[in-house]
């Protein structure tokens, strides 16, 4: 086990190096106050002693003589007092400063990590889960410290030292007790090694899980599964009910023989001490002070199992904010493009804006004998509406993600006015490109809040603008509040149409020169469609525009056609000429006509 030990410690070390000058100030003094509580912590034993000689040996009994004794002890539990309010001041400033920095860091890493590096597996609500634990436990690793573990450790010091002072053969006899305190800790850790990271994985497991119901909570209602899923719920409560009473049964069992260690040594050093002042050579008062002494000793292996076992499981979560903050960022977010300016200005309507060649691309621990995207080549000029379509799974929202430089392709580049996206920030991306997709992102704040997020200082009339453009103002305004109306976590207190129609408000106000719409029409009823196709005619003027579409009617004003099919551009036309031939795109027309009549 004391590999264990080694390893926590590693990992305490990790965290100091991780702390700011400021930080390790703050631990530094809290440090530095704990010899000298330790030894306020023991000055009461060695004074009650005294006092109890004085009343043993006096042969009147004069209250006004032990008024001394008791100020002295009343002044040494407040200096001590005192110490331990600014220590733990100190400590806990630092926790919440370390907390607040870690938390906003860890953020900012998700947002910016690569997306591939969380595979299908993991549940949003588990890696949610484990970032909050795992910042509990890095914190939780600095309060074991300096709150439990030190203080602790060197009260029972300065105790031992107090004894050595005056009795070096009882030091040694009360400092037997701690190996064999020790040993029982060890064990303890030895036996309970793996359930503390199946408790902790299994909650990670019920977070997710109950995540992952809230956002399907219509449909589940709608399927009336409600049993079905509290009875998954069940089965992974139970799981970890199970898990847990045995941990308790074991932590008893161990509490038991610590204290009967700690009772059999506390024996042994009351008889010493009572053998000693019989003989003479030590006070009664002694044996009352050496009984307190030896409880201050003791101490830190009454926790030491505790403490142990919390910073093995702490450890365990600080190491998963490790793992999580050593996840690649997406290489966008490091590279600069000073030389790059998404403008209008650059080249004139018909020279290319887009050069797509040869781009593969292969979902990490996908089908590698089958890229989702094969080698596909194609220009996209300036000012062209161009739509892309084909059956599900064809790799058309991988090729879009693959523009927005969401994915990075296996092999191939993409160049947008001669300059390689791969060497484009992502802020360069993100003013080229105004994008749509079929799930657009709402958060919960007012309608306004939702238009301008991501575009900048914007007015209010210029809000309005985009809106009335996207055809969803009239409705906007309809609402109690208006612009100000709020809108619930993911827009659900709108209709899907409404969604779509705020989002495509917010690419009108970005006003960007590439348009990137993916289904961003699949919500919408015809009459709605049909206005905000027309929309999307006022604003094309001067901007390229990439439609994915299943309703193949909505790209007929389209100057090109792109069909893909197992990942490759097999068709290249115009909506009548691909009409007209016997290819992919004719087919795909049968089955709308087909599936229209049935």
């Amino acid at each position: 086990m004391w590999h264990e030990i080694v390893w926590i410690t590693m990992i305490a070390r990790k965290v100091w190096l991780g702390l700011g000058r400021r930080e390790k100030i703050g631990l530094w003094l809290a440090l530095l106050l704990m010899p000298v509580g330790g030894l306020l912590m023991n000055i009461p034993a060695i004074v009650v002693g005294h006092l109890v000689d004085y009343m043993l040996t006096s042969a009147s009994k004069d209250f006004q003589k032990t008024v001394p004794y008791i100020v002295a002890i009343a002044a040494v539990i407040v200096c001590r007092e005192v110490i331990a309010v600014v220590r733990k001041y100190l400590v806990e400033n630092t926790c919440t400063r370390i907390q607040k920095f870690k938390t906003v860091d860890a953020m900012a890493h998700l947002l910016r990590v690569d997306l591939t590096a969380f595979g299908p597996e993991q549940r949003v609500g588990s890696i949610q889960g484990r970032m909050y634990r795992s910042i509990e436990g890095f914190v939780k690793v600095i309060k074991l410290c300096f709150l439990d573990f030190l203080p602790a450790v060197i009260t029972a010091a300065c105790a031992l030292g107090v004894v050595f002072y005056r009795n070096q053969m009882l030091a040694l006899i009360m400092g037997s007790v701690i190996p064999t305190g020790l040993a029982l800790a060890l064990l303890q850790m030895k036996t309970q090694k793996g359930i503390r990271i199946a408790l902790l994985r299994a909650k990670e497991d019920i977070d997710g899980r109950v995540v992952e119901l809230l956002g399907g909570l219509e449909y589940i209602r709608a399927a009336n599964t409600e049993s079905y899923e509290v009875s998954k719920v069940d089965t992974s409560c139970e799981y970890l009910r199970q898990r847990e009473i045995k941990h308790h049964l074991w932590m008893a069992i161990f509490d038991g023989l610590k204290y009967l260690n700690e009772g059999l040594f506390h024996i042994l050093v009351l008889g010493i001490t009572i053998h000693l002042a019989c003989a003479g050579f030590s006070s009664i008062g002694d044996v009352l002070a050496y009984s307190v002494l030896f409880t201050a000793v003791v101490a830190p292996l009454r926790e030491v199992h505790r403490i142990l076992d919390e910073a093995h499981e702490s450890a365990l979560r600080t190491n998963d904010l490790f793992e999580i903050l050593a996840r690649p960022e997406d290489v966008s977010y490091s590279i600069g493009s000073p030389e790059f300016s998404p403008s209008y200005a650059l080249g004139i309507k018909g020279d290319p804006e887009m050069e797509i060649r040869q781009i593969v691309y292969r979902y990490p621990g996908g089908n590698q004998d089958r890229p989702e995207l094969n080698r596909i080549t194609a220009k996209v000029r300036k000012g062209e509406t161009v739509g892309i379509v084909g059956p599900s799974g064809s790799g058309k929202s991988t090729l879009i993600k693959v523009l927005l430089r969401l994915l990075h392709p296996t092999s191939g580049d993409v160049k947008i006015n001669g300059t390689p996206l791969s060497s484009m920030a992502r802020s360069d991306i993100a003013s080229t490109f105004g994008y749509v997709s079929q799930n657009p992102f709402l958060f919960a704040g007012t309608v306004e809040e939702n238009i301008a997020y991501g575009c900048g200082a914007v007015m209010h009339d210029q809000i309005v603008e985009a809106a009335t453009k996207a055809r969803i103002h009239d409705e906007i305004k309809a609402l109690p509040g208006g612009y100000q109306s709020l809108v619930s976590e993911r827009g659900a207190n709108l209709s899907g149409g409404q969604r779509q129609r705020i989002a495509i408000a917010r690419v009108f106000l970005k006003d960007s020169p590439i348009l990137i719409f993916d289904e961003a029409t699949s919500a919408l009823d015809h009459l709605n469609e049909k206005a905000v196709q027309a929309a999307l005619e006022e604003v094309r003027s001067g901007r390229t525009q990439l439609i994915v579409a299943h309703r193949l009617s909505t790209l007929r004003g389209a100057d090109r056609i792109l069909v893909l099919r197992d990942g490759a551009v097999v068709e290249d036309g115009s909506y009548q000429e691909l009409s007209n031939r016997q290819g992919v795109f004719a087919e795909l027309l049968g089955a709308i006509a087909t599936s229209a009549a049935a």
